[in-house]
């Protein structure tokens, strides 16, 4: 089992300590508000070390982020959505600015052309907020990957790659 911690705050709690020595090799990657990557017994909770490999992988950052949305109220539908729909491609054919989201997150209305994989077509207006950092992805005239439900087409999710900058800014880090 992976869990994380991060140099400002834990991201996961776990009420253990942990003493040990880092190579010099792997000093960078313990710098203030780093995501450092643990490895926790599936045994025992308490017992966790240094995953020194390097980088935590897009997939263990995904989850981290997905918690953390649920936390600040994505709702559990969309998360669902995001897990089982079925993905597509659409093209951003407008975009209009609904207000400030908190820190650098920003509220944007979509109008979207999504593309089945069938080929069929349907056109849908969502509202999201996104991190000031996605902007330049999901401009007019961008084509962006996305998760609709089956039962619903017009309920989605953008299927976009999550930052390790992103997380730590959704966690409150800051460097």
């Amino acid at each position: 089992m992976k869990g994380f911690l991060s140099m400002i705050g834990v991201l996961m709690v776990f009420g253990t300590a942990l003493t040990t020595i880092i190579p010099l090799t792997s000093m960078a990657q313990f710098q203030p508000g780093s995501i450092i990557p643990l490895v926790v017994s599936e045994k025992d909770k308490l017992k966790v070390g240094l995953d020194l490999k390097g980088q935590v992988s897009q997939t263990d950052l995904q989850a981290l982020m997905n918690e953390q949305m649920v936390k600040q109220g994505v709702s559990p539908e969309l998360m669902e959505i995001a897990k089982t729909g079925k993905q597509a491609y659409a093209k951003v054919l407008d975009v209009t600015p609904m207000g400030e989201a908190g820190s650098n997150k920003i509220k944007l209305q979509f109008t979207l052309s999504v593309t089945k994989n069938n080929g069929d077509t349907f056109n849908v207006t969502t509202q999201k907020v996104v991190f000031s950092s996605q902007l330049s992805k999901l401009q007019q005239g961008s084509i962006i990957e996305v998760i609709y439900s089956p039962q619903d087409p017009s309920k989605l999710v953008f299927k976009t790659q999550v930052s390790e900058a992103e997380v730590q800014q959704a966690f409150g880090s800051s460097r």
